[in-house]
């Protein structure tokens, strides 16, 4: 039992450094031998797997009533979190004209800085923010998210 558990940790790091996970996933394995890779697992693999993106598909099908851009930004997120960056960073772009509200376009800003593109990021949160003192933004929510883009740009 000890060497099955010794090989699937090797696995589960050996995953951690290819897909360049951050690194203390590794220590966290190595830790906790059994919880350690399930928490990974679940938290880092799973999402991105067929069977979230067929959960999702589901989602849709079971419930037409369902906001198709609410499962466009699950399947953006998805994406994210299972680290295929550019395909969330597509679904992320062509929701920015039909999502209303300002998850999209904080998410959006968050990804772009995450790649490297910090003046585009910069300028998708100014956006926000302009846009929120032209329309007076009040709703709980809203503002939520435009406090997030105002702490990233140093205007709190």
């Amino acid at each position: 039992l000890a060497a099955i558990t010794v090989i699937i940790q090797a696995c589960f790091i050996y995953h951690v450094f290819k897909t360049r996970r951050p690194y203390w996933w590794a220590f966290i394995i190595l830790s906790f031998p059994v919880i350690g890779c399930l928490v990974y697992y679940f938290s880092e693999i799973f999402p991105g797997t067929r069977e979230a993106r067929t959960t999702l598909e589901q989602l849709k099908a079971k419930h037409p009533d369902f906001k198709p851009d609410a499962a466009s930004l699950l399947g953006a997120r998805t994406l994210e979190g299972a680290g295929d960056a550019q395909a969330a960073l597509q679904r992320y772009e062509a929701l920015l004209p039909v999502y209303v509200g300002f998850e999209v376009r904080y998410r959006h800003a968050l990804l772009l800085k995450k790649l490297g593109h910090a003046d585009q990021a910069r300028t998708a949160l100014d956006a926000m923010v302009d846009h929120a003192r032209k329309h007076r933004v009040t709703h709980e929510k809203e503002l939520a998210w435009l406090n997030l883009a105002k702490r990233d740009l140093g205007t709190d």
